[in-house]
């Protein structure tokens, strides 16, 4: 009977390591994929900037103008950016505070 248990322990054993490393396996495909379309996504960025500033150079000589206004518009989106990011994580901050709040008994009121 315990020869039968070893087995059948060992065959769930089996089991559960190929299916471990079948997913270790896609998880690596899938980080890899997510890697290589976040190059392509740098990549395409990059162009697009190149296009804007030639275009800008058109519109706004000499070219360090044009690279002026270009950078000003960056760093104008970056702000707005990260004023709503620190926005919205107050928001979130104070959301989870006030669940927390909800979840555990106020021991004070005692």
């Amino acid at each position: 009977m315990s020869e039968e248990v070893g087995t059948l322990v060992r065959a769930e054993l089996d089991r559960a390591r190929y299916e471990l490393t079948e997913t270790a396996r896609e998880t690596g495909l899938g980080s890899l994929a997510l890697t290589a379309g976040g190059v392509c996504a740098l990549l395409a960025l990059l162009s697009a900037h190149e296009a804007v500033l030639r275009a800008a150079e058109r519109q706004w000589p000499p070219p360090q103008r044009a690279a002026t206004i270009v950078g000003l518009g960056y760093a104008s989106g970056a702000a707005a950016f990260a004023s709503f990011g620190c926005w919205r994580l107050r928001r979130a901050r104070a959301a989870s505070r006030e669940a927390l709040a909800h979840m555990v008994p106020d021991r004070t009121a005692d």
